[in-house]
């Protein structure tokens, strides 16, 4: 993947354009910035994470403006004096992508380089820095693969390589009680769970993964039974999900629906118990 170089402008160059250093003539970017926020040895270069008058941040380096976003966190680093790099976690504010990560180097040169943006859209990545290699982990979460990236001098920010999702091992229905208070999302992570909601939706398994969105701690109902929520609002047609697990009994149960279509009800409504059809009359809420 290639990535992005910066060079100073020259003085004759900001001249030409009309941008006079003068105290009557326009403001400089420096001017119109507060005290940096983080600031990390690169290199030979220090570089300084800034917010604009406007409210945005800015990684610098030399007063050169290598990355700015709504909001930009230096996440992990590594420095020999000569060369180094750090990985910025990047995010424009919107709800549609919470985050997003550039790897930011100088090398024994002085050159200053910069990645595209990467990653999966999530801000929970998990970054390392060990021998020179800075490596970003998008865990296994809710039944679906992990991803990780990989950067270094040597070869540049490396495609991305896939970390199957596997449920905890050792863990069972008798661990399936303490569901209660995790997010939906985590009940996969029960073999057990995940083996009956997989033998349950069969080919829906995949679909039913990715209504994992926004939701609240799991809690039970008076007879037992674990029940999640989830939704997603991203697009124009929001989903619904609601899950049930009954350890006692060793059965799962889920029901999806996207906007206003009718919920599919996984098994059949006559085979869940009352106290979730009873969840069901108030779902969605």
């Amino acid at each position: 993947m290639t990535g992005r170089m910066w060079r100073p402008v020259p003085l004759f160059i900001l001249l030409l354009a009309g941008i006079g250093l003068s105290p009557g003539g326009p403001a400089s970017a420096q001017d119109q910035t507060q005290p940096a926020q983080q600031t990390v040895d690169i290199g030979s270069k220090k570089m300084e994470i800034v917010t604009t008058a406007d409210s945005r941040t800015q990684a610098k380096i030399d007063g050169d403006v290598i990355e700015e976003d709504a909001f930009i966190e230096v996440e992990d680093s590594f420095n020999d004096g000569k060369t180094g790099a750090a990985v910025l976690l990047v995010s424009d504010g919107g709800n549609g992508c919470p985050g997003n990560y550039v790897v930011v180097s100088v090398d024994a040169q002085g050159k200053v380089t910069a990645t595209d943006p990467f990653g999966t859209c999530s801000d929970t990545a998990e970054t390392k820095v060990a021998d020179g290699v800075i490596t970003v982990r998008f865990a296994p979460s809710g039944g679906h693969d992990g991803t990780i990236y990989r950067w270094s001098f040597a070869k540049g920010l490396e495609e991305p390589v896939s970390e199957p999702f596997k449920p905890k091992a050792g863990t069972s229905w008798a661990d399936a009680g303490d569901l209660i208070g995790k997010y939906p999302w985590e009940a996969l992570d029960n073999a057990d769970v995940y083996a009956a909601y997989q033998n349950l939706l069969g080919a829906d398994f995949r679909a039913f993964t990715d209504y994992f969105g926004k939701g609240d701690q799991m809690g039970a109902t008076e007879d037992g039974i674990v029940v999640g929520e989830c939704f997603d609002d991203s697009s124009e047609d929001s989903t619904e999900l609601l899950i049930g697990i009954d350890p006692k009994n060793q059965k799962v149960y889920a029901a999806m629906q996207d906007g206003n279509e009718a919920p599919r009800l996984y098994p059949p409504l006559d085979q869940w118990p009352p106290s979730l059809q009873a969840k069901l009359k108030q779902w969605p809420g």
